[in-house]
């Protein structure tokens, strides 16, 4: 369902059996009991699996729609509310004897400037800020974190650019995307090293060490595994190069996983994210 402007609902129905293709049905007012869904056929296999939709949260015609079969075209793009889509898979459809990977999930991320597209797929996560058809380039993030996991689904939020991967049992990671310019990686002239905490289970007090290779803006933030905040250890910190040190207490937590992230920023810009899981245990 769309936000801007509000109550325009996409529904996803794949083609059944061997003869009907896969379809979007946009509804107009779906707040009203009289609104006529408007169907939409997409350029994919007859009976191919329609795993998710994405709308622009601030333009209600643009969408993402993703298919988690393998060996078909995965990825479409629309920019006229589902009446004509385009292919965007790009170099993750097949290549040869190459299998490309299966989609799962998708969001689209307007941050002011420009929009980051995301896809969450048997082989991780990607994000693209250029569809340009067989040609899209999808770069994947978080790869010291996430790896190639199977990601099944994405939640994401305009007013902070917060991403939530939900994985195959790996739980929930909460993190910033990297957004690639054409088939380039936005540049990271920070290299940045997030330490695993010690002790850790913990029980009373733990610490937090990490390295920045210069000088640096830096945000550290617990989150519980539900992706609520629990506490802002950092907060746009600017601290120079070197090893720093961020002593945490386990005071009025509960016992259970949480997640410790952190951003970095240079000029405003985010130039790294990285994150690790702790345990307290009482």
């Amino acid at each position: 369902v769309s936000r801007e402007p509000s109550h325009v609902l996409y529904v996803g129905a794949s083609g059944r059996g061997c003869c009907e293709e896969p379809t979007v049905y946009r509804i107009e007012n779906a707040d009203s009991l009289f609104s006529e869904p408007v169907a939409s056929t997409l350029p994919v296999a007859p009976g191919s699996y329609l795993h998710g939709i994405a709308v622009n949260p601030l333009d209600a015609d643009e969408l993402l729609v993703v298919f988690s079969n393998y060996g078909v075209q995965s990825v479409f793009h629309s920019l006229d509310g589902g009446a004509t889509f385009d292919a965007v898979q790009g170099n993750l459809a097949d290549s040869g004897l190459l299998r490309g990977p299966s989609v799962r999930s998708a969001a689209i991320l307007p941050d002011g400037k420009r929009t980051i597209y995301l896809i969450a797929s048997s082989t991780g996560l990607y994000a693209s800020t250029t569809l340009s058809g067989n040609s899209t380039e999808w770069q994947p993030q978080g790869e010291s974190v996430l790896g190639r996991i199977i990601v099944e689904a994405l939640a994401s939020r305009v007013s902070d650019g917060r991403v939530v991967a939900g994985t195959h049992g790996r739980g929930l990671f909460v993190g910033s995307p990297l957004p690639v310019v054409g088939s380039e990686r936005v540049p990271a002239p920070t290299a940045v090293s997030l330490l695993q905490n010690y002790p850790n289970p913990v029980t009373e007090h733990t610490t937090i060490n990490f390295r920045l290779s210069s000088r640096a803006q830096v945000s550290l933030t617990l989150y519980d595994v539900a992706g609520r905040l629990v506490e802002t250890l950092l907060d746009g910190a600017t601290l120079g190069p070197g090893q720093h040190r961020i002593n945490v207490s386990a005071e009025g937590l509960a016992s259970g996983s949480y997640v410790y992230q952190m951003q970095v920023r240079e000029g405003g810009r985010i130039v790294a994210v990285e994150s690790k899981q702790m345990t307290i245990v009482r």
